[in-house]
């Protein structure tokens, strides 16, 4: 009953969740979850010593276009899915109707729908073109835990992490580049 006892701390205070480093968290467990996925599709009956992942800052013209359209959609509140993917088929500030996107229109609903489940998922931040961390940095510093995450028995010798930002004719197959984006790196394995 003492000023140095237990009885008479006060429980500490509440502290505020930094959603910066939270994302960064969740990304980086997300991104070895879904790289190890494709390792061991990839990697199927053939022995794999190497892995170049791919990491994208920004997004291709039409999915920037399309968060635009998100985004000015949300201004009062995220709408619920269907009423935001028929906008997208009709009002003329959407990039289905635009001639530059016409011909993206089925992938331009697929990732509106996906990003707005992501949107109701983390908040109206999953709208922005930019991450709020860098996940290069976050990849990175996190390389070891990815080597090992990636291939628990250690095949995988050679990890190397490319941006495609500043690396465009980063080694590779173009689809596994082309497939990569904001906060979904992608990964090629083979053999040396």
């Amino acid at each position: 009953k003492g000023p140095g006892t237990l009885r008479a701390k006060v429980w500490p205070g509440h502290l505020d969740v930094d959603k910066g480093v939270s994302r960064a968290f969740n990304f980086l467990r997300k991104a070895s979850r879904s790289l190890r996925l494709d390792v061991i599709k990839d990697a199927k009956n053939k022995p794999v010593t190497s892995a170049y992942v791919y990491v994208a800052s920004t997004y291709p013209d039409w999915k920037r276009a399309t968060l635009a359209f998100m985004r000015a959609q949300a201004a009062a509140g995220l709408p619920d899915k269907k009423t935001l993917l028929a906008a997208l088929k009709t009002d003329a500030a959407s990039p289905c109707v635009s001639p530059d996107f016409k011909k993206a229109t089925k992938n331009i609903m697929q990732f509106a729908a996906f990003m707005h489940d992501f949107a109701v998922e983390i908040g109206l931040d999953a709208l922005e073109e930019t991450l709020p961390f860098d996940q290069l940095q976050v990849l990175s510093d996190s390389k070891t835990y990815l080597q090992n995450s990636l291939n628990p028995a250690g095949e995988i010798k050679n990890l190397q992490i490319f941006d495609l930002a500043t690396t465009p004719d980063a080694p590779g197959p173009d689809k596994k580049k082309a497939n990569a984006g904001p906060g979904n790196p992608t990964i090629y394995v083979f053999s040396e």
